[in-house]
């Protein structure tokens, strides 16, 4: 179902092809926030410790979105790679700008003690409040955004430096948009990595000129899950999955336009 909106056969009652355009309002009461026993990082009104981001499209939100990932990293660190207690960072409404990598401060985790492979950090899960109406934006003309062969990552569910993962489990992204921008042809609007029951779904990935190197990118495994209602717009390539052991992804209704190179 990788197409646009062109009409999936003629028969009545025949569906769309690609992205449903799948858009839901999410939110929470007080009850389930982080301060309140919960499990619910509000990105917005974070616990002491978090930086709030502003989410208002003109400051910098790249330091409140690392606090985030480093406060999940020592969590992911003490509990260790199976733990199952969990947070959801949720995105109230706005716009929020970054100008690097959001991913955790410092060096990747690397192997546990006695682990004989290299791991990293897991069950990382972003939930905006609506598709259209939370957007995570990288600034125009970024620095070190601009050579497309020296690609750059805006959003990562890994250390760029991590070259394999064997405890992915649970990586979610949900019900938001990723838009690099004007001025950043080197841009990877997404580094995404996962596995068992990890997903994207009800997303929008964009260029705001169409440059970019890619929109979503599986650099390394394990790579599984079930992705469905999700668009891309712009970039040299739609979505890119290098050949790698344990990489398999699923995919349904998804549009893919106005690539350069492939979709």
């Amino acid at each position: 179902n990788c197409a646009g909106a062109q009409e999936s056969g003629t028969r009545k009652g025949a569906i769309k092809a690609g992205d449903r355009g799948t858009d839901v309002e999410m939110t929470f009461p007080d009850s389930l926030l982080m301060q309140n026993g919960g499990p619910i990082l509000n990105i917005r009104r974070p616990p002491a410790g978090i930086r709030a981001a502003r989410g208002d499209g003109k400051t910098d939100d790249t330091e409140a979105f690392r606090d985030v990932y480093d406060f999940l990293k020592k969590h992911y660190q003490d509990k260790g790679p199976w733990s199952r207690d969990d947070y959801y960072v949720y995105l109230p409404n706005g716009t929020y700008k970054v100008s690097d990598t959001l991913i955790y401060r410092g060096k990747t985790i690397g192997a546990f003690p006695n682990w004989d492979n290299t791991f990293d950090i897991n069950h990382l899960r972003f939930v905006g409040q609506s598709r259209k109406r939370t957007v995570i934006k990288l600034a125009d003309n970024a620095a070190g955004y601009n050579d497309s062969q020296k690609p750059k990552i805006m959003m990562a569910f890994q250390h760029p430096d991590t070259v394999f993962n064997n405890v992915p489990g649970s990586n979610w992204l949900r019900n938001l948009t990723l838009d690099t921008g004007r001025g950043n042809p080197g841009a990877i609007a997404l580094f995404f990595q996962g596995a068992n029951n990890s997903d994207l779904h009800n997303l929008t990935v964009r260029s705001g000129d169409g440059a970019g190197k890619y929109g979503i990118w599986f650099k390394i495994g394990s790579i599984q899950g079930y992705y469905r209602d999700v668009t891309v717009d712009g970039f040299d390539y739609g979505i890119f999955q290098p050949i790698n052991g344990e990489g398999d992804t699923a995919w349904e209704y998804s549009t893919l336009r106005n690539q350069k190179i492939a979709g």
